[in-house]
């Protein structure tokens, strides 16, 4: 929830975050369980620096940032398994 509130709050208002639970825990390295969950932030994309901020923000959580493309096209070619 702190990253939701600390997005909102520094975008004032203009990032959406949704968070999902992965169901089945996986395993690190060492062999512990791990829970991790997945979120998404969408936000205009057409506001100055709105990027750079929450990339930042993300950063300080020590969260991976993974761009999402504009066109279906362009997802179809970057997340196609083929």
């Amino acid at each position: 929830m702190r990253l939701s509130k600390l997005l909102y709050r520094a975008t004032r208002g203009m990032a959406w975050v949704q968070f999902f639970d992965i169901d089945e825990p996986l395993d690190d390295f060492y062999g512990k369980e791990l829970d991790l969950c997945i979120y998404f932030v969408i936000y205009p994309a057409n506001i100055q620096n709105l990027t750079a901020k929450i990339e930042r923000i993300c950063g300080s959580f020590n969260q991976y940032v993974m761009p999402f493309p504009g066109r279906l096209s362009e997802v179809d070619q970057l997340y196609s398994f083929t």
